[in-house]
């Protein structure tokens, strides 16, 4: 049986999210977090895309993300498929990286946005991992609150 074709709208708005599979902690090794958001970073300038919120946790990720002309299933076809052969690579191993295909939600009105950014940004403090989302690197409540340099968030 195929499975149902997502339905993307150019420059739609959407809370993408994926887990790990098995829910096994990739990013809790820090150079593994920063890798993978270097090259989110990639993508969002090279399909310009503007993103609202973001946090890469230990076993999954969420993005908010408007994408543009440039399909937003691209950019996360780039994103997985190069951290998961850079990861695979880099610990001599084989086999699928994530539990499967990443989900996107069509972001339809102010007010759930307004509740998703502050679902994403406080996704650590929920976890227990930190008490102020200010802590936490690998999120970007921290670009928003002005303590980064080159922030993913368009703040």
């Amino acid at each position: 049986m195929a499975r149902r074709a997502r339905i993307e709208i150019a420059g739609g708005l959407y809370h993408v999210y994926n887990r790990v599979s098995s829910g096994e902690p990739v990013f809790a090794d820090p150079n593994e977090a920063v890798e993978f958001i270097d090259i989110i970073r990639d993508v969002k300038k090279r399909d310009g895309w503007t993103v609202f919120a973001w946090c890469v946790m230990s076993n999954h990720l969420h993005i908010v993300v408007r994408s543009s002309s440039v399909p937003l299933w691209r950019g996360m076809h780039a994103i997985q498929n190069r951290f998961s052969r850079g990861f695979n690579r880099r610990l001599g191993r084989t086999g699928g990286l994530w539990q499967g295909r990443y989900k996107a939600k069509y972001v339809s009105d102010q007010s759930y946005l307004d509740r998703l950014v502050l679902y994403v940004h406080l996704n650590p403090v929920r976890a227990g991992v930190v008490e102020d989302p200010v802590e936490y690197p690998f999120a970007g409540h921290r670009e928003v609150k002005k303590r980064i340099r080159t922030p993913l968030v368009d703040v």
